[in-house]
């Protein structure tokens, strides 16, 4: 498993050169904040996985490490309410791995809300708000009482406290650290107090000044300090203690032996200093350097800019800027193979450049806009703490069913999604999920399931949220939409009409309000929301097997490879991966036939002109080109006057005047200026005749 704290931790190694001013110790507590909220996210998510295998003792670890990271990494830069808070639940996940307290529903409960209270204490960490101030005494309290709890496996302690004997008796060793105390760490804030709290935990320890010699070199004003620790426990563990200063420590085995030498073997060390003198040199260091300021002292404009950053930011995998700082280094060097080429009127080296050019071009687009997008798993993550929450608030027993989460959407558009989303899900658990005792009588399965699915295809992303529910009434929303005046007795409604009505303003089919909401209320908003997107929305249901949602997006701007057609003046660009097969066609064929289908070696299947879709005028070539399509669910042909090429295709939206046109998904520049639109070959196949 990856530790949760390790990309967290990272991002805080300050300025290795010169002092941290204010600038800088604002620039830290932001990023502070934006990581904090990641954090977060990947803790909840290990205790949704830890609530459904509660025995799994690498998730209580990897719980209590993000508590601790957050804890430590707080402290360092002034989140000292923050810090506290996390520090009574650190006690409690403490407890939990070493077996002396029995994690429960209890211990969720208030593990969930104190996640939802950091992320509060985020925005708010001198905790100046009197709701806030209020619910953070609350759930402290609530922490402190569980910590004091006697919620022990009694059938288990005797067995832990023996293993602990066995190990104390047994494996127990000499660890030697060596520890150089610089004026660096006052420049990183590190509490050095929360270290050697944490040493305390994992064994006893003395602590001295080093006098022996040193392989290296170290500042005349720099001190090294010699650190004795006894202990069971493994390198690793040691090594997560010092991990905010690890670059000031080194670790090594001194010796293995039994505890009644223990105090023998410390005796021989001399010098023997206590962590408060430790402490105490520290303090000293920190009156000679510059101390980071006070929060009380600070000015209006230094607390705005300590809060939190207002500036969005995106969590890039380091690859993805590996590969873009090597493509832009070999930018630069073609260009001046280009330049020295051109200057002495090498046109065979101008063109080798111009081709190594367009190609790293090609390469850098791609790459560059790739940084834009994040995985929907931040999303999927919300809904199973919104499921969970609901199902237990509802009495409803509900799996969620995740498919496709990798699936990578424009950041912009997974923010605006989030909203719309949840609102879909709270209706498919309110009125779409029917009740334990309601499933068992329709002889279903007791619990219920709402499936999250998302999938690429072209330059649209499709997401479906479906529930196993009661499905939607189709006569009830007739009846509903009479009553409240939407449409006139007698009229008739296709299914599609039927259920767009749902999405009208107003429109409900709740008999009663909820503290959550009915299927339909606010499904106007829903639709706005992801119309705002340039996206659609289409709903699907089958009376008493249940709804799905299909939500239709755009990426913001992709780069595609695609077959490059002509018909007329207008150029047209299609999927290159949706392109079967390519062939020729006599015009007068065309005009022949009784039927819109031609004959692609053994089949015949139907073709969509895109002169006639388009309204394109000229006079038609004598010979017609025949592109095939085939996706799932979809084979036919359109016609077009020629083919130029296969083209990459940097496809944007298409502007207001032609977002409408519904057989057309985007549009490219092309070099010479003309522009390229992306067919819809979905839209399309509905144009044949």
């Amino acid at each position: 498993m990856v530790l949760v704290h390790d990309n967290f931790v990272k991002h805080f190694e300050p300025l290795k050169h010169g002092k941290m001013n204010n600038d800088d110790f604002s620039k830290f507590a932001d990023k502070f904040v934006d990581d904090s909220h990641n954090l977060l996210n990947e803790l909840e998510g290990k205790l949704l996985e830890l609530e459904q295998d509660t025995s799994n003792q690498e998730l209580i670890e990897a719980v209590f490490r993000a508590m601790h990271t957050l804890k430590g990494i707080g402290g360092m830069f002034g989140f000292d309410a923050i810090s506290a808070y996390t520090h009574h639940l650190e006690t409690i996940y403490d407890k939990i791995r070493e077996g002396f307290l029995a994690i429960d529903k209890s211990i969720f409960e208030v593990t969930f809300a104190s996640v939802d209270h950091l992320r509060n204490l985020l925005g708010d960490q001198d905790v100046k708000d009197p709701q806030l101030a209020a619910r953070h005494s609350e759930l402290t309290q609530q922490l402190e009482n569980l910590a004091k709890s006697k919620q022990l496996y009694y059938d288990q302690i005797k067995t832990i406290e023996n293993t602990k004997k066995t190990k104390e008796t047994i494996q127990m060793s000499t660890w030697y650290i060596q520890f150089t105390c610089s004026e660096e760490l006052i420049r990183r804030a590190v509490n050095i107090t929360y270290m050697f709290q944490d040493l305390a935990k994992i064994g006893t320890y003395t602590i001295f000044k080093h006098t022996g010699k040193l392989d290296y070199e170290i500042n005349e004003q720099d001190e090294v300090w010699g650190i004795l620790l006894t202990s069971n426990v493994s390198y690793s563990e040691i090594e997560e203690v010092f991990m905010f200063v690890s670059d000031f420590v080194k670790i090594a085995r001194h010796s293995n032996f039994d505890t009644n030498t223990q105090e023998a073997e410390l005796d021989k060390k001399k010098e023997h200093l206590s962590i408060f003198e430790l402490a105490q040199s520290a303090g000293e260091k920190l009156e000679r350097g510059d101390a980071l300021p006070d929060p009380a002292e600070m000015t209006n404009e230094q607390q705005i800019l300590r809060r939190s950053s207002k500036i969005p930011r995106i969590s890039v995998g380091a690859d993805k800027l590996d590969k873009l700082m090597f493509l832009v280094g070999e930018l630069f060097t073609t260009r001046s193979e280009l330049v020295i080429a051109s200057q002495s009127d090498n046109m065979a080296q101008v063109k080798l450049a111009t081709e190594k050019i367009d190609r790293l071009s090609s390469q850098l687009r791609k790459n560059a806009l790739s940084i834009r997008l994040v995985p929907l798993r931040e999303l999927t993550l919300k809904f199973k703490r919104l499921i969970r929450d609901l199902s237990s608030q509802l009495n409803k027993n509900i799996d969620f069913e995740i498919q496709g989460d990798d699936t990578e959407l424009d950041k912009n558009l997974v923010d605006n999604l989030a909203d719309p989303f949840m609102h879909i899900i709270r209706n498919c658990i309110d009125h779409g999920i029917e009740s334990p005792e309601e499933r068992n009588a329709k002889h279903k399965p007791e619990n219920g399931i709402i499936r999250f699915t998302a999938y690429q295809s072209g330059n649209y992303i499709y997401i479906q949220i479906s529930d196993d529910g009661r499905g939607i009434d189709r006569d009830y929303i007739r009846t509903k939409a009479v009553e409240k005046g939407f449409v006139q007795h007698g009229t008739q409604l296709n299914d599609r009409e039927m259920l767009d009505l749902i999405f009208m303003p107003g429109f409900s089919t709740a008999e009663s309000l909820t503290q959550v909401s009915g299927r339909g209320v606010g499904m106007d908003v829903v639709k706005r929301a992801i119309t705002d997107l340039r996206g659609s929305v289409e709903i699907e249901t089958e009376k008493g097997k249940g709804t799905t949602f299909t939500i239709k997006l755009q990426q913001t701007i992709a780069i595609m490879d695609t077959l490059l057609i002509r018909s007329g003046d207008s150029y047209f660009t299609i999927i290159l991966e949706e392109v079967e097969v390519c062939e020729l066609e006599n015009h007068q064929t065309f005009d022949k036939r009784q039927n819109s289908h031609v004959q692609i070696a053994d089949d015949l299947i139907p073709y969509v002109s895109l002169r006639q879709a388009f309204s394109i005028e000229g006079t038609t070539p004598e010979t017609e080109r025949i592109i095939v399509i085939k996706r799932p669910n979809l084979h036919y042909a359109i016609v077009a006057d020629s083919i130029v090429g296969q083209y990459q295709a940097v496809i944007k939206p298409l502007g207001s005047l032609l977002k409408r046109k519904e057989y057309l998904s985007g549009a490219s520049i092309m070099g010479d200026g003309n522009i390229a639109f992306m067919l819809d070959t979905q839209k399309l196949c509905s144009k044949i005749a």
